[in-house]
């Protein structure tokens, strides 16, 4: 991975526009599109699906990213899209799109002003890099997770 002046990191929240008894099949579906488009465009990055909810952090050229997220805005299964990053970045962090996990399923922590918050935190402390910030989003999303659950 190296520097690349062009690189830009794209973060968004947003409701999933279908019933959750539906998700094994809409995020199988969203899985085999959004891994071809993001082949196509060279966008890398991972999709959190959590309570009815997805957090997507993307890195790519942005003129790219702004197609793909005008893909996104359209997409009947995405309602509400709200960016919470959008931001040149130093480089890519990861070398492909793929959903990912933090272990925080049914847990009411991940709701969009957490999230918001984690990111306006991250945005003060941190250079926008999409692999830190997943991090930075898991590790606090299981602190919160754990608190609440004490």
């Amino acid at each position: 991975i190296r520097y690349d002046s062009n690189m830009h990191m794209v973060t968004y929240i947003s409701s999933a526009g279908f019933d959750q008894t539906q998700s094994g099949k809409m995020l199988g579906e969203m899985e085999l599109q959004f891994k071809a488009e993001a082949l196509r465009r060279n966008i890398t990055g991972l999709l959190f699906y959590i309570d009815n909810k997805f957090l997507h952090v993307l890195e790519g050229h942005e003129p790219d990213l702004r197609d793909f997220m005008a893909t996104v805005e359209q997409d009947p299964r995405h309602d509400g899209v709200s960016y919470l990053m959008d931001a040149r970045t130093e480089r890519r962090s990861y070398n492909s799109w793929s959903i990912g996990d933090c272990q925080l399923r049914n847990l009411s922590v991940f709701d969009f002003d957490t999230i918001t918050a984690i990111t306006e935190s991250f945005k003060k402390n941190f250079l926008p890099r999409a692999d830190a910030l997943i991090d930075y989003y898991c590790i606090l999303l299981a602190q919160k997770a754990k608190n609440t659950l004490s």
